[in-house]
């Protein structure tokens, strides 16, 4: 096993950790391992990009110094002006 290893370029010690990891799976198991790993790294930029989004949009209102507007108040005045008009 030395020698095909030395033949690859892989060291002994990679090796036994890959023999130790990937052992006693099939091909299937390990397909499926990289494509669950593949769709883990996708999840994981998805949630860095958000996060990112996240944290932009909280310091640009931060900084606008938006609020969302108050309905009540806003109704209550057109209220109290068309009852001042008909009145």
């Amino acid at each position: 096993m030395t020698e095909l290893c030395r033949e690859h370029g892989v060291t002994q010690a990679t090796y036994d950790r890959w023999r130790s990891k990937y052992g006693g799976t099939d091909v299937s198991d390990a397909q499926e391992l990289n494509r669950l790993l593949d769709e883990n790294r996708g999840l994981k930029q998805l949630v860095a990009d958000l996060s990112l989004d996240n944290q932009i949009l909280k310091v640009v209102i931060g900084k606008k110094g938006c609020r969302p507007p108050s309905s009540a108040g806003r109704w209550s005045k057109r209220t109290k002006r068309r009852k001042a008009a008909s009145g």
